[in-house]
């Protein structure tokens, strides 16, 4: 059978994931992380290679083709993070040139899951819906309505393409934190990692000149970034800080979040 150049791809990287390798997994689970249910908390070890993927996620149908410029583009990013948080791990301070290619992964992170396509997606069908009625009742042909419905098929790999775009000019202006935590439990992540919080505000932006966005870099590091710059930051983050980043993960994700010891504590869970 004739192999599909780079058919299975990641929402989550792999390479990323490892980093939440559970350090006491069984013989023949080495490497392995664990996927816990949202909503159940039911949780399995499983390896990377098979979590967070679909097929031809960010291909681009090209005239019949498969177009991988948007999944080489990703590759690309993923390497620069894998160098930085190889630094993270062996406790070295990021280079500016790290810091840069951090926020690239950060806004190629904000991109790339889920939610970012599928709210996207949802805009343009509604304006295809409006697009179409409003053709039909002038009595004209439907050629805006045409494009979207072109287009959409395209549309994962067409939104990270854009996104990663628009969110590192964002992010790139913004002060990074890298924050690290000696709690047994570490930091977790899952399937929509960056959490975008405004105390008190239930409609968060990056923009907000309050707004925290974090991303879990491993379970010892967690990068946060804000436009403001504390007078006080904490070295390391207590259990008290590290529940309360991690509920903002947890709540963030969709369906599924990776706990580095498979740890599920009940402050990470809202309502339990």
């Amino acid at each position: 059978m004739e192999r599909v150049d780079k058919k299975k791809q990641h929402i989550i990287p792999k390479a990323y994931l490892r980093a939440w390798s559970d350090p006491a997994a069984p013989q023949g689970k080495g490497g392995f992380i664990w996927v816990i249910q949202r909503v159940t908390l039911e949780k399995a070890l499983k390896s990377p290679a098979s979590c967070f993927c679909d097929e031809d996620r960010y291909t681009i149908q090209s005239g019949g083709n498969r177009n991988l410029a948007v999944e080489n583009a990703l590759a690309v990013v993923e390497g620069w993070f894998g160098t930085a948080q190889k630094m993270l791990m062996a406790d070295r301070q990021l280079s500016p040139e790290n810091v840069v290619h951090v926020a690239f992964f950060a806004a190629a992170m904000m991109s790339r899951t889920q939610h970012f396509p599928e709210k996207i997606g949802g805009m343009l069908r509604t304006i295809q819906r409006q697009a179409a009625r409003l053709a039909a009742k002038a009595g004209t042909p439907p050629s805006l309505s045409d494009t979207i419905e072109r287009e959409l098929p395209d549309i994962d790999g067409t939104t990270v393409r854009s996104g990663l775009i628009e969110f590192v000019q964002i992010i790139i202006r913004m002060n990074l934190f890298v924050l690290v935590t000696d709690d047994e439990a570490g930091f977790v992540t899952g399937d929509n990692p960056c959490a975008v919080c405004v105390p008190g505000d239930p409609r968060p932006f990056l923009g907000h000149p309050d707004v925290e966005f974090t991303l879990p870099l491993s379970p010892r590091h967690l990068a946060m970034y804000s436009w403001k710059v504390p007078t006080k930051m904490p070295s390391n983050l207590n259990r008290a800080k590290v529940d309360e980043v991690n509920s903002r993960t947890v709540a963030a994700c969709r369906k599924e979040f990776v706990s580095w010891k498979g740890t599920v504590r009940s402050e990470w869970i809202a309502g339990r």
